[in-house]
């Protein structure tokens, strides 16, 4: 209630102030980009890599990468966690990954976590999920690929011209 006097006389009035409070829409928005997973040969494991983006108003601090909890899934050295730090609004960095997945395990459905904090050193975490298909008979390191194959009887093919020619001028 506001009161005031005006000469003589006395007055009140009451001042009502509407305060809407809502959410701060200025925070840390992670994600991931570019995400790629590579076998390594004679494991059962994968390295995994790729980009964390923040695409919110307000840094990212002590931000960290981990492999989350998953049957047949175990985090491998030497990249169980990844450290990535400081990312500013508008910003990016890569990371890397292992992983080691269970030899009954096909398709894994890979929990990736990410925790971080605020300025005010309130944490948060956010797990996003890959998907990794082991395909079973894959081809072993000893046999050539395709390519490799079709790039030999090319070559096989040219030099075999050249010989026929040279003995052709004779």
């Amino acid at each position: 209630m506001q009161e005031f006097k005006n000469g003589d006389n006395y007055h009140s009035t009451d001042l009502s102030v509407p305060l809407n409070v809502t959410e701060s829409k200025k925070r840390a928005e992670l994600s991931l980009t570019g995400i790629e997973v590579e076998p390594m040969p004679g494991m059962n494991a994968y390295k995994i890599t790729g980009d964390i983006n923040n695409a919110g108003l307000k840094e990212a601090k002590s931000v960290v990468m981990k492999v989350g909890d998953a049957e047949g899934i175990e985090a491998m050295n030497p990249y169980k966690a990844y450290f990535v730090g400081l990312l500013s609004p508008d910003d990016f960095s890569s990371f890397e990954l292992d992983v080691k997945v269970g030899e009954n395990e096909t398709q894994v459905s890979l929990p990736l976590v990410i925790e971080y904090k605020d300025e005010d050193g309130n944490k948060f975490s956010k797990t996003e999920y890959i998907s990794i298909e082991r395909h079973q008979g894959t081809t072993s390191s000893r046999e050539l690929p395709v390519s490799m194959i079709v790039l030999l009887v090319v070559i096989a093919i040219v030099v075999i011209g050249l010989i026929a020619y040279s003995w052709k001028k004779r």
